[in-house]
């Protein structure tokens, strides 16, 4: 196959990819606006936990169950509005936010969760 007939099936491969219609500018203004805000309310929950744990406060359970579904409801809105801003590029962000959150939820009530990725042997 020579080159021309390559680009020519790499521009039809990804011309055959079905777009959604870019939205009008003040639109993703306006969107990409409320992402902002979704992440500042994200930092600013986090910034409040952080404070918390100077000493005056005592963690209990509650707390962080109610911290983690304030940042979980957070941080799926912000998903939303990323996700509306680049036209749905990412669509499993979802998925890895329930994940997450589910991680999180599993730790909080005394489940021992191992994240996945590779084995590590140690070497003795």
């Amino acid at each position: 196959m020579d080159w021309k007939a390559t680009i020519a099936g790499f521009v039809n491969i990804k011309g055959s990819r079905r777009r959604r219609a870019a939205l009008p500018f003040n639109d993703l203004f306006v969107h990409f606006h409320q992402l902002l805000e979704e992440n500042t309310k994200a930092l600013e929950i986090i910034t409040e936990m952080e404070d918390k744990l100077g000493g005056e406060y005592v963690f209990d359970r509650k707390y962080l169950e109610d911290s983690v579904e304030k940042i979980k409801a957070v941080i799926l809105g912000s998903a939303y509005y990323f996700n509306t801003v680049t036209n749905g590029s990412y669509p499993d962000i979802h998925e890895v936010i329930e994940s997450l959150t589910r991680h999180l939820q599993q730790e909080l009530s005394g489940v021992v969760v191992f994240p996945h990725g590779p084995n590590v042997l140690g070497l003795t």
